[in-house]
Protein backbone atom coordinates (compact mmCIF):
# COMPACT_ATOMS: atom_id res chain seq x y z
CA UNK A 1 0.00 0.00 0.00
CA UNK A 2 1.80 3.69 -1.01
CA UNK A 3 2.66 5.91 1.88
CA UNK A 4 0.46 9.01 1.34
CA UNK A 5 1.99 11.94 0.76
CA UNK A 6 2.75 15.27 2.44
CA UNK A 7 -0.71 16.79 1.62
CA UNK A 8 -2.15 13.14 2.66
CA UNK A 9 -0.25 13.49 6.28
CA UNK A 10 -1.17 17.02 6.66
CA UNK A 11 -5.30 15.88 6.52
CA UNK A 12 -4.57 12.48 8.39
CA UNK A 13 -3.30 14.80 11.53
CA UNK A 14 -5.63 17.83 11.10
CA UNK A 15 -8.64 15.38 11.09
CA UNK A 16 -8.30 13.64 14.39
CA UNK A 17 -7.40 16.43 16.61
CA UNK A 18 -9.60 16.12 20.07
CA UNK A 19 -11.77 18.09 21.50
CA UNK A 20 -10.05 20.43 24.39
CA UNK A 21 -11.91 21.42 27.92
CA UNK A 22 -12.12 25.57 28.16
CA UNK A 23 -9.06 25.27 30.17
CA UNK A 24 -6.82 24.32 27.99
CA UNK A 25 -8.55 25.66 24.60
CA UNK A 26 -6.83 28.38 23.57
CA UNK A 27 -3.14 26.80 24.01
CA UNK A 28 -4.95 23.90 22.30
CA UNK A 29 -5.83 26.38 19.91
CA UNK A 30 -2.71 27.80 19.24
CA UNK A 31 -0.87 24.42 18.90
CA UNK A 32 -3.30 23.76 15.77
CA UNK A 33 -3.16 26.96 14.20
CA UNK A 34 0.83 26.87 14.43
CA UNK A 35 0.52 23.33 12.37
CA UNK A 36 -0.92 25.26 9.86
CA UNK A 37 1.23 27.87 9.55
CA UNK A 38 4.50 25.50 9.73
CA UNK A 39 2.72 23.38 7.25
CA UNK A 40 2.31 26.45 4.45
CA UNK A 41 5.85 27.30 5.62
CA UNK A 42 7.78 24.20 5.09
CA UNK A 43 8.77 24.19 1.26
CA UNK A 44 9.50 20.72 1.80
CA UNK A 45 5.94 19.80 2.43
CA UNK A 46 4.18 22.88 0.75
CA UNK A 47 5.54 23.40 -2.68
CA UNK A 48 4.69 27.61 -2.88
CA UNK A 49 7.66 29.82 -1.94
CA UNK A 50 5.88 33.37 -1.63
CA UNK A 51 3.67 31.53 1.09
CA UNK A 52 6.44 30.12 2.39
CA UNK A 53 7.58 33.14 3.42
CA UNK A 54 4.46 34.34 4.77
CA UNK A 55 4.00 31.11 6.37
CA UNK A 56 7.36 31.09 8.39
CA UNK A 57 7.01 34.79 9.13
CA UNK A 58 3.64 33.85 11.02
CA UNK A 59 4.70 31.36 12.39
CA UNK A 60 7.94 33.66 13.81
CA UNK A 61 5.43 36.41 15.25
CA UNK A 62 3.68 33.42 16.84
CA UNK A 63 5.92 31.42 18.81
CA UNK A 64 7.89 35.07 19.93
CA UNK A 65 4.37 36.41 21.57
CA UNK A 66 4.18 39.56 19.22
CA UNK A 67 0.97 38.46 17.95
CA UNK A 68 -1.03 37.17 20.37
CA UNK A 69 -4.19 34.55 20.67
CA UNK A 70 -7.51 34.98 21.90
CA UNK A 71 -11.06 33.88 22.05
CA UNK A 72 -13.61 35.71 19.56
CA UNK A 73 -16.14 35.48 22.97
CA UNK A 74 -13.64 37.53 25.08
CA UNK A 75 -14.27 40.99 22.44
CA UNK A 76 -17.35 41.29 21.92
CA UNK A 77 -17.13 44.68 21.44
CA UNK A 78 -15.27 44.04 18.49
CA UNK A 79 -19.03 42.95 16.66
CA UNK A 80 -17.40 39.64 15.53
CA UNK A 81 -19.93 36.88 14.31
CA UNK A 82 -19.49 33.87 16.52
CA UNK A 83 -19.72 31.68 13.65
CA UNK A 84 -16.68 32.96 12.29
CA UNK A 85 -13.27 29.88 12.63
CA UNK A 86 -10.95 32.51 13.56
CA UNK A 87 -9.75 35.91 12.23
CA UNK A 88 -6.95 38.45 12.28
CA UNK A 89 -8.05 41.87 14.47
CA UNK A 90 -5.84 44.72 16.25
CA UNK A 91 -6.61 45.26 19.88
CA UNK A 92 -6.62 48.40 21.66
CA UNK A 93 -6.40 47.05 24.87
CA UNK A 94 -7.02 50.39 27.41
CA UNK A 95 -8.36 53.68 26.90
CA UNK A 96 -5.29 55.07 27.42
CA UNK A 97 -3.22 53.21 25.06
CA UNK A 98 -3.55 54.98 21.37
CA UNK A 99 -1.34 51.41 19.88
CA UNK A 100 -2.80 48.63 18.44
CA UNK A 101 -2.19 45.24 19.74
CA UNK A 102 -2.36 42.03 16.66
CA UNK A 103 -4.10 39.36 17.74
CA UNK A 104 -5.42 35.76 16.28
CA UNK A 105 -8.84 35.39 17.47
CA UNK A 106 -10.39 31.64 17.46
CA UNK A 107 -13.86 31.06 17.59
CA UNK A 108 -15.86 28.28 19.61
CA UNK A 109 -16.01 25.72 16.83
CA UNK A 110 -12.00 26.42 15.92
CA UNK A 111 -11.45 22.55 15.90
CA UNK A 112 -14.37 21.46 14.63
CA UNK A 113 -13.98 23.54 11.60
CA UNK A 114 -9.92 22.52 11.36
CA UNK A 115 -11.38 18.30 11.79
CA UNK A 116 -14.54 19.27 8.90
CA UNK A 117 -12.74 22.08 6.67
CA UNK A 118 -8.73 21.63 7.09
CA UNK A 119 -8.59 23.06 3.22
CA UNK A 120 -10.17 26.10 4.00
CA UNK A 121 -8.56 26.56 7.24
CA UNK A 122 -5.31 26.45 5.12
CA UNK A 123 -7.13 29.37 3.00
CA UNK A 124 -7.35 30.97 5.94
CA UNK A 125 -3.74 30.86 7.42
CA UNK A 126 -2.63 32.62 4.04
CA UNK A 127 -5.57 35.07 4.24
CA UNK A 128 -4.23 35.90 7.64
CA UNK A 129 -0.62 35.54 6.73
CA UNK A 130 -0.82 38.32 4.35
CA UNK A 131 -3.14 40.40 6.64
CA UNK A 132 -0.25 40.36 9.24
CA UNK A 133 2.57 41.26 6.95
CA UNK A 134 0.68 44.20 5.65
CA UNK A 135 0.19 45.40 9.17
CA UNK A 136 4.14 44.44 10.19
CA UNK A 137 4.79 46.97 6.68
CA UNK A 138 1.94 49.56 7.87
CA UNK A 139 0.05 49.11 4.74
CA UNK A 140 -3.45 49.45 6.54
CA UNK A 141 -3.78 53.49 7.55
CA UNK A 142 -7.34 54.02 6.21
CA UNK A 143 -10.90 52.38 4.66
CA UNK A 144 -8.80 52.36 0.69
CA UNK A 145 -6.12 49.89 2.62
CA UNK A 146 -8.30 48.15 4.22
CA UNK A 147 -10.22 46.99 1.47
CA UNK A 148 -6.80 46.68 -0.83
CA UNK A 149 -5.22 44.37 2.39
CA UNK A 150 -8.61 42.53 1.93
CA UNK A 151 -8.55 41.79 -1.73
CA UNK A 152 -4.72 40.98 -1.21
CA UNK A 153 -5.76 38.19 0.98
CA UNK A 154 -8.51 36.61 -1.09
CA UNK A 155 -5.77 36.45 -3.65
CA UNK A 156 -3.59 34.83 -1.45
CA UNK A 157 -6.16 32.40 -0.14
CA UNK A 158 -7.20 31.88 -3.45
CA UNK A 159 -2.91 30.70 -4.08
CA UNK A 160 -2.96 28.04 -1.23
CA UNK A 161 -6.14 26.89 -2.85
CA UNK A 162 -4.48 25.79 -6.14
CA UNK A 163 -1.63 24.26 -4.56
CA UNK A 164 -3.51 22.57 -2.52
CA UNK A 165 -5.08 21.15 -5.31
CA UNK A 166 -2.04 20.35 -7.89
CA UNK A 167 -0.30 18.70 -4.52
CA UNK A 168 -3.90 16.33 -4.30
CA UNK A 169 -3.58 15.84 -8.19
CA UNK A 170 -0.34 14.68 -8.14
CA UNK A 171 -1.02 12.63 -4.81
CA UNK A 172 -4.61 10.95 -6.13
CA UNK A 173 -6.60 12.78 -3.75
CA UNK A 174 -9.96 13.55 -4.44
CA UNK A 175 -10.48 17.34 -3.49
CA UNK A 176 -14.47 18.68 -4.10
CA UNK A 177 -14.46 22.67 -4.24
CA UNK A 178 -17.68 24.30 -2.75
CA UNK A 179 -19.73 27.03 -4.14
CA UNK A 180 -17.03 29.98 -2.62
CA UNK A 181 -13.77 27.82 -3.18
CA UNK A 182 -14.87 27.77 -7.00
CA UNK A 183 -16.17 31.55 -7.05
CA UNK A 184 -13.26 32.66 -5.07
CA UNK A 185 -11.03 30.71 -8.06
CA UNK A 186 -13.52 32.38 -11.10
CA UNK A 187 -12.08 35.81 -9.70
CA UNK A 188 -8.06 34.87 -8.79
CA UNK A 189 -7.93 32.09 -11.20
CA UNK A 190 -4.03 32.40 -11.07
CA UNK A 191 -4.16 32.55 -7.53
CA UNK A 192 -1.66 36.10 -6.34
CA UNK A 193 -0.81 36.37 -10.08
CA UNK A 194 -4.24 37.39 -10.70
CA UNK A 195 -4.55 40.37 -8.13
CA UNK A 196 -4.83 43.88 -10.14
CA UNK A 197 -2.51 45.78 -7.79
CA UNK A 198 1.24 44.68 -7.56
CA UNK A 199 1.84 42.12 -4.59
CA UNK A 200 4.16 43.92 -2.48
CA UNK A 201 6.94 41.98 -0.61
Amino acid sequence: MPQPGELGKFLEVQRRHKFPDARESLNYNKKIFLEMSEFMGDSSRFPNPRLNTLGQNLTSLMRSGELKVGHISNYPSLGIASDVTACFVLVTLSKTDFESTPYVLFGNNFVKDVEIKTVEIVQMVALMANQVRDYQKRRIYDSQSLHISAERGYAHEAEALLTLIEMARKEKISLTLDNSQRALLSIFPKGIDSFKEPILQ
